[in-house]
């Protein structure tokens, strides 16, 4: 156990700094687990906003398509249109573009042109998705959504694509997609957390230096002072003990200047200790002036007294 004022006094200081970095920590900790949910939620944000927009902006070039496909009577004239009104139209910095399929059957691709014609129902995604039958599935059912990995130009690794398609009306099951690459969202939202642990970082490290700079210093320097301040009062008290116990030949007084507590007892001390230096010193003069005139009395002189009066009551009545 702790016996002395100052192990305790020290290892309450300690138990501050540790109760001090302990909440740092939980506040980084906190604040981490914060971002991550932001980010995720504003992940999901970005991801339903896309799925918004490819899904309103392929219904649309699916409607215009089919209005316009119902006074065409001729199915490769049908195919003739619906790949001169997509060729040209990009978006998503060019990488972006519509295709066309019946079924798993290729009849217009702007980009591709190799496989138009082709039935593309064993091509597979690099994580093995049969992604145009997994579009043909969607496009019957009514129009929908389909995710999977593909290369990306320009790259040489693949990235998460997703994909809308819907059946163009009035063209004999031609259904019409389009997609985009989701590797943006990923660097959108890690753009963000690093912009958010930028500023979190900062902040952190503000809270260190101030801690480091100021609070350290200021929490070990009122220790000290009090550690200080205590050490000389013990050596104080036992100094007075000590000369009272005549173990000493004079008492020194506390060396306190504070206008603190420990200030306050210092110089109620000093006062004590002043008397008792002073009543210490008359009683010594009334002592040895006791012992000459016993001495001069032994001799013969009974006129001899003494004059000087000590400050100890029971020397008075002696």
């Amino acid at each position: 156990m702790l016996k002395s004022i100052k192990a305790k006094l020290s290892f309450l200081v300690f138990l501050g700094l540790l109760v001090v970095g302990l909440m740092l920590f939980l506040f980084y900790k906190n604040n981490q687990n914060t971002i991550n949910a932001n980010s995720t939620l504003v992940s999901t944000i970005i991801h339903n906003e896309i799925n918004e927009k490819l899904k309103v902006a392929t219904d649309a070039v699916a409607i215009s398509l089919g209005e316009h496909l119902s006074n065409i009577h001729s199915d490769a004239s049908k195919i003739d249109y619906i790949s001169k009104a997509i060729e040209n139209f990009r978006f998503d910095n060019g990488n972006g573009y519509f295709f066309a399929y019946r079924g798993t059957n290729c009849v217009a691709h702007p980009v591709s042109k190799n496989l138009i014609g082709k039935d593309l129902k064993d091509l597979k995604a690099p994580d093995g998705t049969y992604f145009i039958q997994e579009l043909s599935k969607a496009a019957k059912n009514g129009g929908g959504f389909v995710e999977f990995p593909f290369p990306k130009p320009g790259s040489t690794e693949n990235a998460q694509k997703l994909s809308y398609v819907v059946t163009v009306p009035n063209s004999n099951d031609i259904w019409i997609g389009t997609g985009v690459y989701l590797d943006e969202i990923e660097k959108n939202t890690h753009e963000l957390e690093n912009l958010i642990n930028s500023s979190f970082a900062k902040t952190v490290i503000f809270a260190i230096i101030l801690f480091v700079i100021i609070f350290i210093p200021y929490v070990v320097f009122i220790a000290r002072k009090i550690i200080v301040s205590i050490s000389k009062l013990d050596c104080g008290i036992n100094g007075v003990f000590d000369y009272i116990l005549h173990k000493s030949e004079h008492c020194n007084e506390i060396d306190i200047n504070s206008n603190d507590e420990f200030g306050k007892i210092a110089k109620a001390f000093n006062e004590t200790i002043s008397k008792v230096n002073q009543n210490q010193e008359a009683d010594k003069v009334a002592v040895a002036q006791s012992v000459k005139t016993a001495h001069t009395i032994e001799k013969g002189d009974l006129t001899a007294r003494i004059t000087a009066n000590p400050a100890n009551p029971q020397l008075i009545e002696l």
